[in-house]
């Protein structure tokens, strides 16, 4: 056998026109004759006209350059994201043992490496050895990182521990966004002294164990939220910030954290509103927020955000009547309020609706709002673009028999999505499929009460105990609806 054909047969190199056209001889050929040119054993005839059919794969016609962008592409859909960069079962690890070329033009692409996800709660068999971090991190070579990390301590395991995160930290000028997951975690191990230039980004949560029984672990001092946020005191290029603690923490209003830059702020920790209330009020520039698990009365002082755009509570307590008050927010485009006690939520809602000079284009509300409101929100906030109301289980006929009152019909000229759910087990599927029909988009009713919408969601319930059961009329009319895009009835958990 020629020996450029030899060559190819232990190589990823593409074969020539005049190789190509030899080889497709040689697959094409039916007498054994023709084949003698091959000088192997009849038994080995058939493995390596399978070998030779191989060199044609257009594989290995790819350039470099574009081989590399299909690696970054698997890589962004792999597990490897969501669980561990250095699992051998996933991209980018697995690329590098297809062959010597793959792993050439793997360890060659920078971009390949830039986002590293390590965790050792999914895969406790996967070692997280330092050295194979420090071949990864080399291998992204100056691009900015992005780091998510989960990890819990563990008693046998500390001293590596320190090895590994000192390991990581060693690229502290290069990251860009960080996301920590800690466990039981020790403090020292969290950067301190460092300069994080490109840092924009950080998603922090903090677990505490939940037993504390063990010998190895009684004069153990676990991180806090304000131990962490010591460590990023030299940030400054950090925009975004969000907390999250199954605890009551400490003050964390550190006065060495850069607050006064940041523009994306999240906080989902036990604390009562005065902490957060506290921390807005040292952050001028903020543009979105999310407030979580706050409770307990507060806003004596008012809240002038006059960047903000986005703002999300997540309200326990005395009610979202209290906080809504304290806000003033001119450029208000985005709200979502979920609150159990919704203690004179609409007369709140409509007080900062004026204050945000009427700009609101998004409303999310997650609790119990009777009909009567329903139609209420609906005359007084003519901006809104869309709109979702999710009551639990308190939804009932009525919300949807608001929609079909022909003597007073609920008009909004610009709202272009509805939300309404969930759907339960109790609803009058007439009345649901009527109210979906009546705010049907049609060209000839130039008088439709929405002339704007174009998508409306009723979302199930997941349970199937919950889930209605409506009648074949009723589903066939929903199907039509379902078929012209407008209607999404799909089943959804809240």
């Amino acid at each position: 056998m020629d020996p450029k054909l030899t060559y190819l047969l232990h190589s990823n190199c593409a074969p020539t026109v005049t190789q190509t056209l030899e080889i497709r001889r040689l697959l094409e050929s039916s007498e054994v004759s023709q084949l003698r040119d091959l000088a192997v054993h009849p038994d080995e005839l058939p493995g390596l006209l399978r070998y030779l059919r191989g060199t044609l794969s257009l594989i290995r016609t790819f350039p470099a350059e574009l081989l590399s962008q299909v690696f970054i592409f698997c890589r962004d859909n792999s597990h490897a994201l969501r669980y561990s960069t250095i699992d051998p079962r996933e991209a980018p690890m697995i690329l590098g043992h297809v062959c010597r070329h793959w792993r050439s033009v793997a360890y060659s692409t920078p971009r390949l490496w830039d986002t590293v996800s390590l965790s050792n709660f999914a895969s406790p068999d996967l070692p997280l050895d330092p050295s194979i971090v420090h071949d990864i991190l080399a291998h992204s070579r100056d691009l900015p990182l992005e780091l998510s990390l989960a990890y819990e301590m563990k008693p046998e395991s500390l001293s590596d521990a320190f090895a590994y995160f000192d390991t990581l930290w060693a690229s502290h000028e290069r990251l860009r966004t960080l996301t920590l997951n800690l466990s039981n975690t020790k403090s020292n191990i969290l950067p301190c002294g460092k300069v994080f230039h490109v840092l924009s980004s950080i998603d922090i949560k903090i677990n505490y164990p939940y037993s504390e029984t063990l010998d190895n672990w009684e004069n153990m001092h676990y991180a806090t939220l304000s131990d962490t946020l010591e460590g990023f005191s030299s940030a400054p290029a950090l925009r975004s910030l969000r907390l999250e603690a199954d605890f009551t923490p400490e003050d964390i209003l550190i006065p060495t954290l850069p607050w006064s830059q940041l523009t994306h702020l999240e906080l989902f920790t036990h604390a009562e509103y005065n902490l957060g209330r506290d921390i807005i009020i040292e952050c001028p520039a903020l543009e979105e927020v999310a407030l979580g698990y706050y409770f307990g009365p507060g806003a004596e002082l008012p809240l002038h955000t006059h960047y903000l755009r986005t703002l999300s509570l997540d309200m326990f307590g005395e009610g979202p009547d209290v906080v809504l008050l304290a806000f003033v927010l001119p450029r208000l485009e985005s709200l979502t309020l979920r609150t159990e006690v919704p203690v004179h939520a609409m007369s709140a809602l409509v007080a900062l609706y004026e204050r945000s000079r009427f700009s609101l284009v998004h409303l999310e509300l997650g609790m119990d709002l009777p009909p009567e409101d329903v139609g209420l929100l609906l005359r007084i906030f003519c901006s809104l673009r869309t709109l979702s109301i999710s009551g639990g289980h308190s939804i009932t006929n009525r919300h949807f028999t608001l929609f079909n009152i022909p003597s007073r019909p609920i008009r909004h000229p610009r709202l272009q999505s509805l939300t309404i759910g969930l759907l339960t087990f109790d609803l009058d599927g007439a009345v649901v499929a009527e109210m979906a029909e009546t705010l049907a988009p049609g060209a000839a009713r130039i008088d439709a009460p929405f002339p704007a919408l174009r998508e409306l969601r009723l979302p199930r319930a997941a349970p199937e105990h919950m889930r209605p059961v409506f009648s074949e009329d009723v589903e066939a009319r929903l199907e039509t609806l379902r078929a012209t895009g407008f209607l999404d009835d799909s089943i959804e958990s809240w």
